[in-house]
């Protein structure tokens, strides 16, 4: 796996430590997946022993296992043989309110589309000090113009709360095609 990952460290800029982006899900299985993972071993390596923000990853040594299910097999026939027709987000919102009409089961959930242009800004929400800066979104013609744009914007709502970028403990940055990544990472860094 190790090799897959420097391979999109040098196309994407991608960190294989998964710093800047960090890796809080593996999937061994799927109905998309011809084949499974199955691991045989598993290490927690430390990377880095920082007090404030130490870093590690797990290191897994895992068999691919064959599913029967046919090799020539397309994504949407993968999907009908689990009984999966539809990914989209409205169409799984459809089969939970259908599998539970009054709602005893399955609370509303709550769906969230990106849609405005003005950040939100929220002050203290659980009375811990913290404050937190939403919808902030760049504008541009390409990655680079839309990254720049978007931290100037942040910069632009910290000041008005009389703080920058230093005090930042987490950003959570959202691309729309991995092609875009290296892009987008290259002016990150940059803040």
């Amino acid at each position: 796996m190790e090799d897959k990952l420097l391979v999109l460290k040098d196309k994407f800029g991608v960190n294989v430590c998964g710093e800047g982006g960090e890796y809080e899900t593996f999937t061994l299985d799927s109905p998309l997946f011809r084949k499974r993972l199955r691991v045989v071993e598993k290490t927690c390596v430390n990377h880095s022993e920082d007090a404030f923000a130490p870093v590690s990853y797990l290191r897994l040594e895992v068999n691919l296992e064959d599913k029967d299910v046919p090799e020539s097999a397309t994504q949407a026939e993968l999907l009908r043989l689990h009984n999966v027709a539809d990914l989209s987000p409205d169409t799984q919102l459809g089969i939970l309110t259908s599998a539970d009409p009054d709602g005893d089961i399955y609370p509303d959930p709550l769906v969230y589309r990106v849609t405005s242009s003005n950040p939100k800004v929220i002050l203290d929400r659980l009375g811990d000090g913290w404050i937190e800066i939403e919808d902030i979104q760049g504008v541009g013609t390409n990655p680079k113009e839309c990254t720049i744009s978007a931290f100037n914007s942040l910069k632009e709502e910290l000041s008005k709360l009389n703080t920058d970028l230093t005090c930042l403990v987490r950003i959570n940055v959202y691309i729309d095609d991995m092609n875009n990544y290296a892009d987008v990472n290259a002016e990150y860094v940059k803040n």
